[in-house]
């Protein structure tokens, strides 16, 4: 049985070339675990920095125009004849789908809260969209669907609407009616937080300003809706 204990000679071996040689390599030449070789650096108080191991990193990485090692190498040149056998059972065929393979008809839940369905292979559709127009027919262009509901899950063609984009616009774009808060609000935003002091400052001494962005805001909102007639 081999004494698990470190000689002097490996000692000064992982000394010399811990710098240099990744501790797994050095563990390799050693004939010794990586465990045991890290723990034993670890016990001299050989400590890597980590812009060598970094380094270390960067150089074990296969890197873009290298050769791999067994291109060009038939499986029989490396392996034994019976696991060749062995393996052909479980390889995977050549016209086989993978066994997570959605069929036509899967859905999932897409990222903005809606059912998508797959209508075919590597093509999802929104659910809502794909049972409307079953019913009633292409979309036009210029309308869109919008939930009757909040419960967008709810795919069947009475929960959902066509209205114009102006009209989406203004179902989202808050109250027509901008109160002075609101108007203060828009005011005392800076990267979407509200300086509530600032806004309270406004809304005390600076009606000229709430006036002024008022009108600066219907403004806008009219330019948005001319723009997408």
């Amino acid at each position: 049985m081999r004494n698990n204990k470190f000689t002097p000679q490996e000692d000064k071996y992982l000394c010399d070339n811990y710098l240099t040689i990744p501790a797994k390599r050095m563990s390799k030449i050693l004939g010794r675990s990586e465990s045991g070789a890290r723990q034993r650096m670890k016990l001299l108080g050989l400590k890597v920095p980590q812009a060598i191991i970094l380094k270390f990193k960067a150089n074990s990485r296969f890197k873009k125009g290298d050769t791999p090692p067994n291109k060009g190498v038939k499986m029989i040149e490396w392996m034994k004849p019976e696991m060749i056998e062995r393996i052909k059972k479980t390889q995977f065929k050549k016209g086989n789908a993978p066994h997570n393979t959605k069929y036509d008809g899967a859905e999932r839940i897409c990222k903005d809260g809606y059912i998508e369905i797959r209508i075919r292979k590597g093509k999802y559709v929104h659910k809502h969209r794909h049972e409307w127009e079953k019913v009633n027919g292409l979309i036009p262009e210029g309308l869109i669907l919008v939930c009757r509901t909040e419960n967008k899950l709810n795919s069947h063609p009475d929960n959902w609407e066509l209205i114009t984009r102006v009209e989406n616009m203004n179902r989202n774009s808050g109250p027509l009616k901008l109160s002075d808060t609101m108007v203060a609000t828009y005011l005392a935003a800076s990267s979407r937080k509200v300086d509530k002091g600032l806004k309270n400052e406004i809304l005390k001494n600076h009606p000229e300003l709430i006036k002024t962005k008022r009108t600066y805001l219907k403004l806008n909102r009219k330019i948005k809706e001319y723009g997408t007639k």
